[in-house]
């Protein structure tokens, strides 16, 4: 989850307070793609937008994309 919001490279070294602030304000406001890159969950091919779908529900979809 943490590599998709896009913050998967950041370390203690590599902080930036103001991209970690942009990102999460992203994820809160859910501005991420309509298929969830940016967001906590990508779903390839996923015929909903999942800017509009509670993340209970994004989780489970992906899970079952995994099996």
């Amino acid at each position: 989850m943490i590599t998709n919001l896009g913050l998967g490279d950041m370390t203690d070294s590599k902080f930036d307070r103001k991209y970690v602030d942009l990102v999460i304000q992203r994820f809160l406001d859910r501005t991420y793609e309509p298929d969830g890159k940016g967001g906590l969950f990508t779903i390839e091919h996923c015929p909903y937008d999942l800017r509009t779908v509670e993340i209970w529900y994004q989780l489970c979809w992906y899970l079952d994309k995994l099996i």
